[in-house]
């Protein structure tokens, strides 16, 4: 499942979600503004898509920011 595409101050974050029987995991898609991508990840296991969804969101924004990246657990 992909999430949908956000633009953070000129970068793109694109969460992309993969189930497993136990766990939702996420990784991220970074675009930076001079077009270079890369991709993070995983980054952990989540309860449902969309908590895996809006922490891959948070990860990235924190990312651009230079802010400490989040860490996360299962059941978050």
């Amino acid at each position: 499942m992909d999430g949908t595409p956000i633009e953070y101050k000129g970068w793109g974050l694109t969460p992309i979600v993969s189930r497993t029987p136990e766990a939702f995991n996420v990784l991220l898609l970074v675009e930076k503004p001079n077009g270079i991508r890369r991709a993070m990840g995983p980054l952990g296991k989540f309860a449902s898509a969309t908590v895996a969804c809006s922490f891959a969101i948070e990860y990235g924004k924190a990312l651009v920011d230079g802010r400490p990246l989040p860490t996360q657990t299962l059941g978050r």
